[in-house]
């Protein structure tokens, strides 16, 4: 592992290179503060190192060795199945294309154009609340959508995750961001999935979070001049309010 240290906005910033593959090389740029760090990939993560990343923190964390921590990354196309996914819900065609994992949620999709965030954060004493937590990160991407122009996005408990309105048909709503967490000893990993500028045809061959007749969305395509660096900023600088709220 190398390790660079310099100042960014004057505030202490590392950014050091995962060398498990030497092959694959990811870079992260970690936000360190007094309180909990903020990390910020730039490159493409492979989803399985990804994983061990984050259970490595997770590790790290209840040892007392590391801060809560927010990833913000974006992964290599890949389909993940929560713990709620039956076996009806996979797609025999992607049966060797899908990795199946311990967060909460069904099917869904991840790649390019789609703004991942792992929040991996321990919760203490009154803090101790799994629906706050959530709605805390309903919360966090409604901010953020409404910076890229979006003001009518909503949060909806019957189907977790964040919906807007249909351009052509207001009747109709359409899932802009997915949720997907897992607690373990009072410790949170897995996170929130927003669709900036995806190929949301990749949606098409799978049920997205086991919602029947479910339609996808993304930033994009109501906002078409929005740039995806515009996005990754705004939500490193609401990640702070999302993070004070649990810390």
């Amino acid at each position: 592992m190398i390790i660079m240290n310099h100042m960014i906005d004057n505030q202490h910033v590392q950014s050091y290179e995962i060398l498990n593959n030497p092959k694959n090389m990811k870079k992260i740029k970690r936000y360190n503060y007094s309180n909990y760090e903020i990390w910020v990939s730039h490159d493409l993560v492979d989803y399985t190192e990804a994983l061990e990343i984050m259970q490595d923190c997770v590790t790290r964390i209840a040892k007392n060795l590391a801060k809560p921590t927010l990833w913000l990354l974006q992964h290599q196309e890949v389909y993940t199945a929560g713990r709620l996914t039956g076996e009806n819900d996979f797609p025999p065609h992607l049966s060797d294309k899908i990795i199946s994992i311990d967060r909460g949620g069904k099917l869904t999709y991840h790649g390019p154009g789609q703004l991942v965030g792992y929040a991996i954060i321990p919760l203490k004493n009154e803090k101790r609340d799994i629906r706050t937590f959530i709605q805390g990160l309903e919360c966090y991407i409604l901010n953020i959508l409404q910076e890229a122009g979006i003001q009518e996005a909503q949060a909806c408990r019957e189907k977790v995750g964040i919906w807007v309105k249909n351009i052509n048909n207001i009747s109709q709503s359409e899932k802009i961001a997915s949720i997907g967490i897992k607690v373990r000893n009072w410790i949170t990993s897995h996170g929130f999935a927003l669709n900036i500028a995806p190929q949301l045809e990749k949606f098409d061959v799978i049920v997205p979070c086991g919602l029947a007749n479910a339609k996808v969305t993304s930033i994009k395509n109501f906002n078409p001049s929005v740039k995806e660096s515009y996005v990754i900023d705004s939500a490193l600088k609401h990640a702070h309010n999302f993070l004070s709220r649990f810390i």
